[in-house]
């Protein structure tokens, strides 16, 4: 069994885009604290 989650997963259970995911993921700007 894989127990590594995926972005979709994390978009998933955060309530956000994959989009939002992938700019934490790689520090892109654009993206405010909750």
């Amino acid at each position: 069994m894989n127990s590594r989650s995926t972005m979709r997963q994390v978009a998933a259970h955060a309530h956000v885009s994959l989009k939002t995911v992938s700019r934490v993921i790689n520090a892109e700007s654009f993206v405010s604290p909750a």
